[in-house]
């Protein structure tokens, strides 16, 4: 019910503030006298509205007398299409002649007078006592010998005596409406000049205050470029602006003279399709679930039509439908207003109520607008922007709320957002300090294994060489089962212990230079013995070969790096085939030496030699062995700076590649 009063109050102080003006005098019967007060003394215009000499299909001279026959009386202001019979005779309504006689008060004459010639449709010339004093477009009597023209004008004559005649030729060919449907102004020079600056400036600022609000809209957008409704409703009020621009007293024929009326009118609609196109669109944006999407694709396929027919058509022809035209606009309005609204409202979203508000006085100047445009009194061409202007700031300010609201939002995530990583650091200080002491605890209890494995151990190996001199001959290759699984059971307890070590990174670390030719020396001096003791054939590459032996210095630690060895021979021999070839070779790299173990094996799978190094990975666990004695070569070339791999050229070899750096 507020709403509703608040509607009809706005209605209702604008329809005072553009209600027709009361003529004092008014025309009556083609004259109209002034002699009563004089024009110049008081700072007011006068409408000539009334009833107009009108001679249909003719264009009578000024100079001639006025033909008693076949003419009459034309309403002015007024359009022809509301006007078929002049008489009682039907006429053409395409071009005719308006006479008016105008008695002044002598003081008037020598004095200056003005005319506010509003908009006459399409081409028209005016006389003032057979006197040419303006003349728009071409008037003719043909299509093809009349050229439209439309743009108010304000014209000044001083009279030589207090008899004026006025007449007017009009020819329309081009649009609906014709003839003289805008009000004239007659009046002081002061009084036409004080008239035509109001209109002025407000278009001006208008035009200006929309272009101005659309350029916020857009820079908004730019700025947020996931909220899309800123930019339609930046759309929107340049469109608006640019309509008030061009069409309002501020015409862009003024700045483009040599453009075609034509193309002015068609622009004047494009502008209106594309700007009601534009608001649904902001509507759709900001209330997706309550506007339709169907409703939406309609509405731009029918003004898509309807915009398509504007282009391929002449103005007589679309003005034709300009009440249809009406009606899909207040329809559109109607159900954004009526339905898209109040779901919003209902909904308690953001801006909706006062967007309700504004919306619905929005659609009453639109009505008032086109209303004018059909003729039909009490109406007035200046409310639309007026009525836009106060819904667009009303969305300005329901944009702003939104950017401070989402402003709140974007802290308030933030503030727990730091919360939360707050937690959660703690939590991962705690885990990691968890980690560590599991990590500690798991190293301690690996080094303790290894120590508590030593001395049963060494025992075993000390008693089985005891048992030698006194057992049997057959018993003794049990005896060196028993060997070999303590030898193998020594390296465990070894590599256990090392493994403990590098994770507390409690190594013992002492590297020192020596030269390439050395290093490889003592690899094959370590190397050869184990192989050959395991019953394979072996190979190495001669280390006269070396380039510059001498200069190629590597600095390591000799004793872990015999622990790598021993480990990597160890697993060759036990991946290798029976009776197997095992070779050693080198190659010099840019700054690096590369020592590659080679031998004969079974293909081994991709995930093999993918996990080669891992920690407690077995190809096959029956067959002995826990995984540990490669994952401890890794860390100890690693602690030497630098890497080792293992390759396989091909389904019957398998290479293991050490890289060390040379100290250059």
């Amino acid at each position: 019910m507020r709403t509703l009063v608040v509607v009809m109050f706005v209605w209702v102080i604008m329809l005072t503030g553009c209600s027709q003006e009361e003529s004092i005098p008014r025309v009556n019967k083609g004259e109209v006298d002034f002699s009563g007060f004089s024009l110049s003394g008081v700072n007011r215009s006068y409408v000539l509205s009334g009833d107009w000499r009108f001679a249909p299909d003719r264009l009578v001279d000024p100079k001639q007398s006025w033909p008693e026959a076949n003419t009459g009386y034309m309403e002015v202001p007024a359009s022809w299409e509301f006007a078929p019979y002049i008489g009682d005779k039907e006429w053409n309504r395409q071009y005719g002649t308006y006479r008016l006689q105008i008695r002044l008060h002598p003081d008037d004459v020598g004095q200056t007078i003005g005319l506010n010639m509003r908009q006459i449709s399409s081409a028209y010339r005016m006389w003032i006592n057979g006197r040419l004093l303006m003349e728009l477009g071409t008037v003719g009597t043909t299509a093809s010998t009349s050229v439209p023209y439309e743009s108010p004008e304000y014209v000044y004559f001083i009279p030589e005596s207090s008899n004026l005649q006025m007449d007017i030729q009009v020819s329309n060919y081009a649009q609906r409406k014709g003839g003289i449907w805008s009000e004239i102004h007659i009046g002081s020079q002061r009084a036409i000049q004080s008239d035509s600056l109001p209109p002025l400036v407000r278009d001006c600022m208008s035009a200006g205050a929309l272009l101005m609000m659309g350029l916020f809209y857009l820079v908004f957008a730019s700025l947020y470029i996931s909220d899309r409704s800123t930019l339609f409703l930046g759309l929107l009020s340049i469109l608006l602006g640019l309509r008030t621009f061009l069409f309002g007293e501020v015409l862009v024929i003024s700045f483009l003279p040599d453009l075609l009326w034509e193309w002015q009118v068609k622009l004047e609609y494009l502008i209106e399709i594309a700007a009601i196109l534009a608001l649904n669109q902001y509507l759709s944006s900001i209330f997706p679930e309550h506007f339709s999407r169907y409703v939406l694709k309609f509405l731009y396929l029918i003004f898509g039509l309807f915009a398509v027919f504007v282009l391929l058509t002449r103005p007589v022809i679309f003005t034709q439908w300009l009440s249809v035209f009406t009606v899909l606009i207040t329809c559109t309005l109607l159900y954004s207003s009526c339905i898209v609204y109040p779901r919003a409202v209902r909904q308690r979203r953001l801006g909706a109520r006062s967007g309700a508000i504004a919306g619905i006085i929005a659609v009453f100047t639109v009505l008032s607008d086109s209303f004018y445009y059909l003729c039909i009194p009490l109406t007035s061409e200046g409310l639309i922007n007026t009525g836009f202007f106060i819904y667009l700031l009303t969305q300005m300010a329901v944009t702003v709320r939104r950017y401070i609201h989402l402003k709140q939002e974007s802290v308030a995530l933030t503030l727990r957002l730091a919360e939360s990583n707050e937690q959660l650091e703690q939590k991962v200080m705690q885990r990691t300090r968890q980690l560590t002491e599991s990590h500690r605890s798991n190293s301690r209890l690996l080094h303790n294994i290894a120590h508590d494995l030593n001395a049963p151990i060494a025992l075993i190996r000390q008693q089985t060489k005891l048992l030698q001199v006194h057992v049997q001959e057959d018993g003794l290759h049990h005896l060196k089962l028993i060997g070999q699984q303590s030898e193998w059971a020594v390296r465990l307890a070894q590599n256990l212990n090392d493994l403990a070590r590098l994770q507390e990174n409690e190594m013992n670390f002492q590297p020192a230079l020596m030269s390439s030719e050395g290093l490889l020396r003592f690899l094959y001096k370590r190397t050869e013995p184990i192989i050959r003791g395991g019953g394979f054939t072996w190979s190495h590459k001669s280390l006269d070969d070396l380039f510059e032996a001498d200069a190629l210095m590597v600095k390591v630690d000799l004793f872990l790096m015999e622990r790598v060895f021993d480990n990597i021979a160890s697993n060759m021999l036990k991946y290798a085939l029976p009776a197997g070839h095992v070779s050693l070779s080198y190659e010099k790299k840019e700054e690096s030496m590369e020592i590659i173990f080679e031998n004969e094996v079974a293909a081994l799978t991709d995930e093999t030699l993918d996990r080669m190094f891992d920690r407690f990975y077995q190809q096959v666990p029956e067959e002995g062995g826990r995984g540990i004695g490669l994952a401890v070569c890794s860390e100890i070339v690693r602690l030497h700076g630098g890497q080792i791999r293992v390759v396989q050229p091909d389904k019957g070899t398998i290479q293991f590649v050490i890289s060390l750096p040379l100290m250059l």
